[in-house]
């Protein structure tokens, strides 16, 4: 990028979010909604600048900018250590609160999406500018690689993660707490392959391809797994006693991803061709009657909200793409290949795929997704079995229950399996089993009922705070992606670890929810400083 357009970026940046905050000052114009008011026209001052760095990516700077701001401040204290993470500390502000709870707030430096980052460290060095009332508060910035967006997390030292409480702002939401991830295993599954020349003359291309994709922790994503979807053909093939052998079969890039494509060799015995073109067109029909019209629903959101990006709202809200489908499922006749797997190995890698369970796994009673499996990658081109598969689940015991089937999926295919990845759960405490996607409230005039583990009651005093600015019901989350707050979880069991969504239409209330939060967060249920 030339130093031109950078600089142009950088001052559209600026005017963007200037426009966004300016916006939001003039709804503030009630004397009720003076403190919001004089919380925007901080943040103004602060979040561009910061954006602006953060598009630049230069991490000296933001390195430098947080060292000059704590330098200004006798209050605050700052560190950061040889991985990038930066420490900032605010001790106690008075004896009140000095044998208090401490505190940790957190957010990842995520030089890919600016705007989010901007908002999370603008919104901490308020709270550590602003908050008069208040115990220990450490402010932890873990930095975020290209290839891990947790390795801050991951290799800061356990002596800046201790605490009584952790509060990550590492989500986007509206009167929301996030309070579990789903951990995750991936597999690697391989077969030496043993090679022969063809016994059939007729040899065609499947192939599958132009689907979605996206990462498997999207559960939302309604599409159909290439790689099984072509694995369940070729055992229907064998059902229907249709001879035929496979010179190759991949599919693809990424255990974590759903495949976009899948493709095979297959070579049939001239008796069958009529039998085999006949089935294939009727799971080619199958494919486009099961998935077609959401295929395309999707294709058409894409086009639209690109059109939108370029053309700005109010044009494209008559817009109608006009597209072809991006997806295709085909057979066609192509050229005999030199060599195919034998016999016995194509009969292991059919059973393995039609064996192993791929998609979702588990639901809860609400018809909640618990946990999920994806065949994201399967290769051939080396000449041995290459097959990559993920597992997610919201609890630790569905999770070891899923390595149990694979490795018994695994063992009766006669393949060997090996933990590829581990990734720890964050499991949501108990009272919150029914937390995914759900609301709920508590009597305050009860808390006795709720204080019976320490993770209820910190996320009752959060949910607390947050009745108490938004008079309205807190709504909770979990997630099928990664979070920092998995890591902190099983490196420090024993602190309290929620995460707190910031928004841009709210966030003045849900910084005077973190605030009221600090203030009151050693106080018993019910009862506030106020009172």
């Amino acid at each position: 990028m030339s130093k031109r357009n950078q600089h142009i970026k950088q001052i559209l940046s600026v005017v963007l979010v200037m426009i966004l905050l300016l916006s939001l000052l003039t709804s503030c114009g009630d004397e009720e909604n003076l403190e919001e008011t004089a919380i925007l026209n901080a943040i103004s001052n602060t979040m561009p600048e910061v954006r602006q760095m953060l598009d630049i990516g230069n991490e000296n700077q933001i390195v430098n900018y947080l060292t000059n701001w704590a330098a200004a401040r006798d209050s605050v204290k700052i560190s950061h250590d040889e991985y990038g993470n930066i420490i900032m500390s605010s001790k106690a502000t008075s004896d009140e609160y000095k044998d208090g709870e401490s505190v940790i707030l957190h957010c990842s430096l995520d030089f890919t999406d600016t705007l989010k980052t901007a908002r999370e460290i603008s919104t901490i060095l308020y709270v550590l500018d602003k908050s008069e009332e208040h115990g220990f508060i450490r402010a932890v910035f873990t930095h975020m690689t290209s290839t891990s967006h947790l390795d801050g997390a991951e290799k800061i030292s356990k002596r800046y993660i201790e605490a009584d409480n952790l509060l990550s702002l590492d989500w986007e939401g509206n009167r929301s707490i996030l309070v579990g991830s789903a951990g995750t295993t991936t597999y690697k599954i391989t077969d030496p392959l043993s090679w022969n020349e063809p016994k059939y003359p007729k040899a065609y291309e499947i192939k599958i391809k132009g689907l979605p994709g996206g990462s498997s922790a999207d559960s939302s994503i309604k599409q159909p797994n290439a790689i099984k979807l072509v694995g369940d053909l070729l055992a229907t093939l064998k059902s229907k006693s249709i001879l035929y052998e496979l010179a190759g079969f991949n599919g693809g890039d990424s255990a974590y991803n759903y495949p976009q494509f899948a493709d095979i060799i297959i070579v049939i015995n001239q008796n069958d061709n009529e039998k085999f073109i006949s089935w294939v067109e009727n799971a080619q029909e199958k494919f486009e009657d099961k998935y077609g019209e959401e295929l395309m629903e999707a294709a058409e959101a894409e086009a639209v909200a690109a059109y939108e990006a370029e053309h700005g709202t109010a044009a494209a809200v008559n817009y109608k793409p006009d597209i072809e489908p991006p997806y295709s499922f085909t057979c066609n006749p192509v050229e005999l290949p030199s060599y195919v797997m034998s016999d016995e190995n194509c009969n292991r890698l059919v059973s393995f795929l039609y064996a192993m369970p791929s998609g979702t796994y588990l639901k809860s009673e609400e018809g909640r997704i618990v946990a999920t499996t994806n065949l994201g990658k399967l290769s051939t081109k080396t000449g041995t079995l290459i097959l990559e598969l993920c597992a997610r689940s919201m609890n630790k015991t569905t999770l070891d229950e899923i390595t149990t089937v694979v490795d018994t999926v695994c063992g009766l295919s006669d393949v060997k399996c090996e933990i590829h990845e581990q990734f720890p759960v964050w499991e949501a405490p108990e009272f919150a089993s029914d937390v995914v996607e759900g609301l709920r409230t508590y009597d305050v005039e009860k808390p006795e009922t709720l204080l019976s583990d320490p993770s209820q009651s910190y996320f009752n005093r959060l949910s607390e705070s947050i009745t108490r600015v938004y008079d309205n019901d807190t709504k909770r989350r979990t997630t099928f992606k990664r979070s920092a707050c998995a890591i902190f979880h099983e490196r420090v069991p024993e602190m309290n670890v929620l995460t707190f969504g910031l928004s841009e239409e709210k966030l003045a209330k849900e910084i005077l929810v973190i605030m009221d939060f600090l203030k009151n967060i050693n106080n018993p249920l019910g009862q506030t400083n106020a009172e």
